[in-house]
C-alpha cells in the first residue's frame, strides 16, 4: 500500500498518463537490484519514515528511468490516430482470438503494409508484438487470480503452454508457475 501511495501520479505531480519506455522488460542492474532490495526491506520493517521512504523510493525510480528507459516518453492514446486507437482497442477486447494483419486490415479499411507500418510507427512495435504484451499482462492477472497455467495459456490465445512459457520467459525472466509462487508468498 505504501509504495502505491509512493507511485501515484497525482500524489507525486505528475501526469498520470505519461509513461517512460524501457528498451526491455528485464533490468540486469547489480547496484541498482541491491538498492532496491535494500530499500524494500526497510519498507517492510516500517524502519523509515515517511519522508525518508518518499526520498529512497523517488531517488530509486530515478535511477532506474535515469539509467535504462530509452529517453521516450509514451503517452497512451492521446497522441495515436484514430486508426490506431481502434486497432489497439479491437486486440485489447479479441486477446484471445487467432488474429492476423488481413482481419485488422478487413475492420479498419486500411492495407496490411499501411496499417503494420503506421501501428509500429505510433506504438513502438507491430500489432503482434503488441498482441502478445495484452496477453500477457492479462495471463498475469489470471495466475494471480489462481488459474492454472495451462488453463490461462488456451484463455488468452496462446497456442498451448509451452507457448505462453516461452514468451512469459522472455517477457518477465521467469516462467508462469515461478511467477505464481512469487506472488504466493
Amino acid at each position: 500500500k505504501a509504495l502505491g501511495r509512493l507511485l501515484d501520479p497525482d500524489s507525486l505531480g505528475l501526469r498520470s498518463n505519461l509513461f517512460p519506455l524501457f528498451r526491455s522488460t528485464i533490468v540486469e542492474d547489480r547496484q541498482l537490484a541491491a538498492a532496491h532490495l535494500k530499500m524494500h526491506r526497510a519498507l517492510e520493517t516500517g524502519s523509515l519514515g515517511a519522508l525518508e521512504a518518499e526520498s529512497r523510493m523517488l531517488t530509486f525510480l530515478t535511477a532506474l528511468v535515469g539509467h535504462h528507459a530509452d529517453g521516450r516518453i509514451v503517452a497512451p492514446d492521446s497522441r495515436h490516430t484514430p486508426l490506431v486507437r481502434s486497432i489497439r482497442q479491437y486486440l485489447e477486447a479479441h486477446f484471445h482470438e487467432a488474429l492476423s494483419l488481413s482481419d485488422l486490415s478487413a475492420l479498419t479499411g486500411v492495407g496490411r503494409f499501411s496499417l503494420l507500418r503506421q501501428f509500429s510507427r505510433e506504438i513502438g512495435l507491430p500489432p503482434h508484438g503488441y498482441l502478445t504484451q495484452v496477453r500477457l499482462r492479462e495471463a498475469r492477472r489470471r495466475l494471480r487470480a489462481g488459474r492454472s497455467p495451462a488453463l490461462v495459456a488456451a484463455e488468452v490465445g496462446f497456442v498451448d503452454q509451452s507457448h505462453l512459457i516461452k514468451r512469459f520467459r522472455s517477457a518477465f525472466g521467469m516462467t508462469p508457475g515461478q511467477y505464481v509462487s512469487a506472488n504466493a508468498n
